[in-house]
């Protein structure tokens, strides 16, 4: 390894010009990657009354010089830049120009084998990290397993969810129950006759398919009589449907004994014979 970098070495440095001018070329190794930096330093020698002004590179399509960096000494220049080569194989720099003083010299091109990947032996400098093996993608993969994973739980879920059994209808009368046991008597009597009225009312409309909600009081009683109700029940609903209209309309003073009494009457209901009336 030592032998190869002192024959490169020495492959690459110049001779002496007039005036005491000399380079050395330093590439970061003998391989480079196509289209990465391939790092190069230029040793400039040179009587103490001259300095680098600028380092003029090659014109060639295939080669692009950037990064230019000067660093000056009083005998001795370093000139640091990237090269990036864009042809696989064997390729050439082209010549250098360097302005020293009021002089231009030229530092001869040198070669570099580009490929896709460099390999150990490509490496005789040894100033570029050895490229391992490519690490297998284990967390892409993971992560497209548990993507596929969370989408087929999801399908199956949707699914499962359009097979299971509806949900269990509530009987009227027990839905009717239950919305009575929790009106509140504290409250004033029109509000309190108010809410067992519409109670009442969607109750009449799940059992009998009837839009009470949105008939008046004798609308809804003639709406009862169309159906086949015996007459005590029709009654029933009248009566019932009043004394709501009563506290709701006419403001009727009404103890919360009675408006209890109002609620045990609306319970009564689900008792009560709806069968159908004599022809």
């Amino acid at each position: 390894m030592k032998k190869s970098v002192i024959f490169l070495s020495l492959l690459l440095s110049e001779t002496l010009f007039a005036g005491g001018i000399a380079f050395q070329v330093f590439p970061s190794s003998s391989g480079a990657i196509i289209g990465e930096k391939f790092p190069v330093k230029i040793k400039v020698f040179h009587p103490p009354a001259l300095s680098v002004r600028k380092l003029i590179p090659p014109v060639k399509d295939d080669v692009a010089v950037r990064n230019i960096k000067y660093k000056k000494g009083a005998t001795e220049d370093e000139i640091d830049f990237d090269a990036f080569f864009y042809t696989l194989g064997p390729a050439e720099t082209g010549n250098f120009l360097v302005s020293i003083g009021t002089k231009t010299a030229k530092i001869s091109s040198f070669k570099v084998n580009v490929k896709g990947k460099l390999s150990p032996k490509d490496l005789v400098l040894e100033k570029i990290r050895p490229q391992g093996p490519s690490p297998f993608p284990w967390l892409y993969l993971f992560l497209a397993v548990l993507i596929l994973a969370g989408v087929f739980i999801f399908l199956r879920l949707r699914r499962r969810k359009s097979k299971e059994i509806p949900e269990r209808q509530i009987p009227p009368e027990e839905w009717y129950l239950s919305a009575l046991s929790k009106v509140n008597v504290e409250k004033s009597a029109d509000i309190v006759a108010d809410e067992v009225s519409d109670i009442f009312r969607i109750f009449l409309e799940k059992k009998w398919d009837i839009p009470a909600i949105f008939l008046s009081s004798e609308e809804l009683l003639n709406e009862v009589k169309k159906r086949k109700i015996n007459v005590e029940a029709r009654m029933k609903v009248n009566a019932f449907l009043r004394n709501c209209d009563l506290a709701k309309f006419a403001k009727k003073e009404t103890a919360a004994t009675e408006l209890k009494k109002l609620i045990k009457n609306a319970e009564d209901f689900v008792s009560v014979n709806f069968g159908e009336a004599d022809s």
